[in-house]
């Protein structure tokens, strides 16, 4: 994300500057466990939760492929920016 897209998410971007080890099965534990974490809250859209799992999958570290099918799994649409948008139910 750069300085542009941060300022309308009213963050800096130091905000979601943050380390995740690129390692596979890293990755998929912490998807996992964010899939999980959003079906225990029901899903919400803004707060804690809704900026840790959408700093995780904007990350460099994180694959595109990862990030999108995680953010699907957790019932949110893939980057489209925060508060996050839910997935309608077909």
């Amino acid at each position: 994300m750069d300085s542009f897209e941060a300022y309308w998410a009213g963050l800096s971007p130091s905000d979601f500057a943050q380390e995740t080890p690129s390692q596979p099965e890293h990755l998929e534990q912490t998807a996992q466990e964010l899939v999980a974490e959003a079906t225990r809250l029901q899903h919400p859209t803004e707060g804690e939760f809704a900026v840790r799992i959408w700093e995780w999958s904007n990350n460099n570290a994180v694959p595109c492929s990862v990030a999108a099918r995680t953010m699907r799994l957790a019932r949110y649409q893939p980057f489209c920016g925060y508060p996050l948008t839910r997935l309608t139910k077909q």
